[in-house]
């Protein structure tokens, strides 16, 4: 009898717990339910009900959607998986997760603005602003101009690491390009 009366009191406090860490915030763009760090901002597992009744459940960070969920629009799922900081990319073909495919959608989902999708073209190494035109993905004009820029100073075709536009600054300690 003892036993059942310290779990039931260690039960109750947990339940406790979780309650008092959750809270309802509304945002510009709609209502989030769930955990909340302590700055008050949706952090860990909640739901967020954008205005246009789009839904997100699944984990945040900081008011950002990161790591697992799922984006649910007009009660169909558009993408379940993993997320970063605050943005969806879904390869195409759609379920591909493949890094070599050549398209992607990007979905932004934001707590202030709502949510937004960007297109991107891959072009030799790189990814390019894009759009779809009768079902194919064709490079913007901001996006041709961008590879065909990069292209002519050679960056196109040179992936390289993050950040460094495809060129090489200098060498490793096992004589490879850093």
């Amino acid at each position: 009898m003892r036993f059942i009366k310290i779990f039931l009191s260690i039960f109750v406090a947990f339940l406790l717990s979780i309650s008092a860490n959750a809270e309802t915030i509304t945002f510009p763009a709609g209502v989030y339910e769930g955990a909340v760090d302590s700055k008050g901002r949706a952090n860990g597992q909640g739901i967020f009900k954008f205005k246009n009744n789009c839904v997100y459940e699944g984990n945040f960070s900081k008011n950002k959607i990161h790591k697992e969920g799922k984006f649910i629009c007009d009660g169909k799922t558009i993408y379940e998986g993993k997320t970063s900081y605050g943005k969806i990319t879904i390869y195409l073909p759609e379920g591909s997760k493949h890094y070599t495919a050549k398209e992607r959608k990007i979905i932004s989902l934001k707590t202030n603005t709502g949510f937004s999708t960007e297109y991107e073209k891959k072009m030799d190494a790189r990814w390019y602003e894009a759009e779809e035109v009768n079902g194919e993905f064709q490079l913007t004009a901001k996006g041709q101009t961008d590879y065909t820029n990069d292209k002519s100073s050679g960056a196109s075709t040179n992936a390289g690491k993050a950040g460094d536009c495809g060129q090489s600054w200098g060498v490793g300690v096992d004589g490879n390009p850093l």
